[in-house]
């Protein structure tokens, strides 16, 4: 199925809440693969342990890679979205999504756990798009809204 090719990286959490959030968001829209990215802190200490154990229980599966360009490197999307505030990206798309996914291409959907958001450098190696959304939402509120139009949309098509 073309949801087996889309992924979630959520890069340079620090909290445990966040990641476990996100872990929950990803899984419940039946990914397969949870990525963190440069995780410190309380997220790296006691999160990724905790989101390790649901993803085992649930038979799902989770990487933790050092920075963006490892999950780059070892993902190899087509397509990689990285969402930001509207200023510093395009409308997000999830028809172009679902059309890449058709296609047997895979995409990532890259979203900061973190303040300021992702860097020049690491946008640089994708694509930087919006929701659309009036005001700023956090990460968790955009993953879940993205993932619920993207999944809608697959399953529209059928």
């Amino acid at each position: 199925m073309a949801l087996e090719k889309l992924t979630v990286v959520l890069h340079n959490a620090h909290g445990v809440e966040i990641v476990k959030q996100m872990a929950r968001l990803v899984y419940g829209f039946g990914l397969s693969l949870f990525v963190l990215s440069k995780p410190t802190s309380a997220a790296a200490q006691t999160g990724v342990p905790e989101v390790h154990r649901l993803a085992f229980k649930l038979g799902k599966g989770l990487l933790v890679v050092p920075d963006v360009n490892d999950a780059l490197e070892l993902i190899k999307p087509s397509e990689a979205l990285f969402f930001v505030e509207k200023s510093r990206g395009e409308l997000f798309s999830e028809e172009e999504v679902v059309s890449k996914l058709r296609e047997g291409g895979v995409v990532a959907f890259f979203f900061s756990g973190s303040e300021p958001g992702f860097s020049s450098k690491e946008l640089e190696v994708g694509k930087p798009v919006h929701l659309g959304t009036p005001g700023e939402i956090g990460c968790i509120g955009s993953a879940a809204i993205a993932l619920h139009r993207t999944v809608k949309r697959l399953s529209e098509e059928v």
